[in-house]
């Protein structure tokens, strides 16, 4: 029996990029999710010698547009200067106006006036938190060494489908 041909070993590195992706995206993340605290950092070791630092990073404010006709006449009202005569905030003054709407939640500050304006026509939120893998520089030899020597199980990551629905018997 011979190794896989390129096709083969092609469809195969897909087929585990997608597969380990949703994993990763799905329950793996839950896991952590479970078991971490934003702020932490640990480290995933494999015998005995650090792979990688796996965090937790405080979720991201996020602010973004969603009535863009009521931000628009928002803008009108309170910076025109911003407003493309298209009828159009100007994506450069948009992006400026939604960084300071995530560090003043939702609020704008009319300098003029030194009052905080809350700003139509979007929402701040929190994104969701998501873990971080930075792998060490020797992440590949020292998963490899764990690997050869027996010390690294995938099946139950992988959890492949049985032909049929059946046992592979």
């Amino acid at each position: 029996m011979s190794g896989p041909d390129f096709r083969q070993k092609i469809t195969l590195a897909q087929f585990f990029a997608v597969h380990f992706a949703a994993a990763r995206k799905g329950p793996l993340n839950g896991e952590a999710l479970e078991e971490m605290t934003v702020g932490e950092r640990l480290a995933a070791t494999f015998g005995g010698r650090v792979a990688a630092w796996v965090s937790l990073p405080k979720p991201a404010v996020r602010a973004t547009v969603t009535e863009p006709r009521v931000f628009l006449a928002w803008m009108k009202q309170h910076f025109p200067a911003g407003v493309e005569t298209i009828q159009q905030v100007r994506p450069e003054t948009q992006k400026a106006f939604l960084e300071q709407a995530k560090a003043s939640d939702g609020k704008w500050l009319n300098e003029e006036t030194g009052e905080y304006v809350v700003i139509d026509g979007i929402t701040v939120g929190v994104g969701d938190p998501s873990p971080r893998v930075e792998l060490t520089p020797d992440a590949a030899e020292v998963i490899g060494v764990a690997w050869r020597a027996g010390d690294i199980d995938l099946g139950p990551m992988l959890s492949l489908p049985a032909a049929g629905g059946e046992g592979d018997g």
